[in-house]
């Protein structure tokens, strides 16, 4: 009786590690099991995204292998952490390292497991790396944009329908008559009744730019006066 049992039991397991192992295989993220340092099990996309073949990697490489050498310390912590019980699951990114010696960047979730009958940590790994690059992009072209909107000799702003300025470049907040952007901000509530010597401007500003979604400066031509700040007013 306690054989056949046993023997069920047996049955249910490995019945539902090829379940565990089928769904793995067709993943398209990476997975993987660590313990004693070592991958225990890593599936196709893993071993793709690390630019080995499966068999190289479990039972021989250590994934300190795979990870930047600056975030290694981060990534150790993480799994002895796991692995210790200190936490049960994380979400991490780190740099990482390709067979080829190229970096790429890994968002991870993993969590504490039992492999074996031994502590061990089971996660996936997706590969960010076009992300991290667009992300980056975006940084540079913003401190590009910066560069121009804090440097140029027009003045620049963004305002709301009700004039309210949003923001304001030093070369307007100056032709305002203010010394900064931040007193230009917070002494303007209406910039085309405080500003526009014909307030009725900026309100066929508006209607313009609903009719045709741009506005060309030379639609206004020498009418769009606006008035300076000085001291005497």
């Amino acid at each position: 009786m306690v054989k056949k049992k046993t023997d069920h039991t047996e049955k249910a397991l490995q019945e539902s590690e090829r379940k565990f192992k089928n769904l793995a295989e067709k993943s398209v993220v990476g997975i993987y099991v660590i313990q004693d340092d070592v991958f225990k099990y890593v599936n196709a996309k893993l071993a793709e995204i690390l630019g080995y073949k499966p068999e190289e990697l479990i039972g021989k490489v250590n994934p300190e292998k795979v990870v930047h050498p600056e975030d290694w310390p981060m990534v150790r912590d993480n799994i002895q952490n796991r692995i210790s019980g200190k936490v049960e699951s994380i979400h991490s990114e780190f740099r990482g390292i390709r067979k080829n010696g190229e970096i790429y960047y890994a968002e991870v979730y993993g969590s504490a497991t039992v492999y074996e009958d031994k502590p061990a940590v089971i996660g996936t790994l997706l590969d960010i790396t076009e992300r991290k690059k667009t992300e980056q992009m975006l940084i540079e072209a913003e401190k590009r944009y910066r560069s121009i909107f804090e440097n140029a000799v027009e003045g620049i702003f963004q305002a709301t329908r009700e004039g309210k300025i949003l923001v304001v470049n030093p070369a307007l907040s100056r032709m305002l008559g203010y010394e900064s952007p931040e007193e230009c901000l917070s002494n303007i509530w209406n910039i085309g009744h405080q500003h526009y010597v014909d307030p009725s401007a900026s309100d066929l500003f508006f209607m313009i730019l609903d009719k045709n979604r741009y506005f060309c400066e030379s639609t206004f031509g020498d009418k769009m006066i606006i008035r300076r700040i000085t001291n005497n007013e």
